[in-house]
């Protein structure tokens, strides 16, 4: 009885620590990034130039502007929560093969941006890019594209504007459902800072919206994308496409991927 007791104890103590890192360190795991200001310099094979965007609180964005031959319009990419555009830089710029333009934006504290990330600031940064999107090509040519975090960023900026259309490739249900489908024992409506509310947002997209989601994504669970998709259902310009067995981050090596950008970017 006194070792039962002992174990409980302990497991109760571990929760607890466990719980409180967590929430101390969240930006940590939230915010996943690389620092490469001074220590890299971005190769791409496509015509490209690094643009350096004043925030309104002086902080420096980096962005890539990615050019295609003839562009029939501008890509604004929004990249997922880990890493640099040292290496999403050469993931955004296959998309000049669809015939349009890229900016491969970068989070502040993310790469060469200056700055500490939060929702809030992410989100600001992102009408920054978008204002500069709209001095050069009309909103109908500007297409948003999210991936992972960066799918719940492309949600909240498009539905204050009007974007010709919304992809979405492994977005969530917004960020509390996605810790919860890791680790369901935490009362993350209390812990969590930036709450990424994609499903709030959704419903003010007045644009066409496409859904990209593998069966096997870990990282975000593929009934997460589903349950955001439903809110937005029933309207005729929403599509859902399902990859079978695919992941979190091997969708673009599916022809079914060309496939339905090429449908929607036509």
């Amino acid at each position: 009885m006194e070792y039962t007791k002992w174990i409980i104890i302990i497991l109760i103590a571990l929760y607890f620590i466990i719980g409180l890192l967590y929430y101390l360190f969240q930006n940590r795991f939230i915010f996943v990034r690389y620092d490469i200001k001074g220590k890299y310099s971005l190769n791409l094979e496509q015509n490209h130039t690094e643009l350096l965007l004043k925030a309104k609180d002086g902080e420096t964005m980096h962005a890539l502007w990615i050019k295609a031959e003839n562009p029939k319009g501008l890509i604004i990419y929004f990249h997922g929560n880990t890493g640099s555009l040292k290496r999403w830089g050469k993931v955004a710029a296959e998309l000049t093969s669809f015939g349009y333009d890229i900016l491969a934006t970068e989070y502040r504290g993310y790469g060469k941006s200056t700055g500490n990330p939060s929702e809030k600031r992410i989100i600001a940064d992102a009408e920054l890019f978008y204002d500069f999107a709209l001095e050069h090509y009309p909103e109908n040519q500007v297409v948003i594209y999210g991936r992972s975090l960066g799918s719940s960023v492309a949600i909240q900026i498009s539905a204050k504007h009007n974007p010709r259309c919304l992809i979405l490739e492994t977005p969530f249900y917004n960020l509390m459902n996605v810790a919860w489908n890791q680790i369901p024992i935490y009362p993350y409506h209390l812990m969590l800072r930036h709450k990424f509310k994609s499903n709030y947002f959704i419903k003010y997209v007045k644009s066409p919206i496409l859904f990209m989601h593998g069966t096997n994504d870990r990282q975000v669970r593929y009934k997460s994308a589903r349950r955001l998709y439903n809110l937005v259902a029933d309207r005729k310009n929403v599509s859902f496409h399902t990859f079978k067995e695919g992941g979190h981050n091997n969708l673009s090596t599916y022809d079914k991927y060309d496939r339905v950008l090429e449908e929607i970017l036509s």
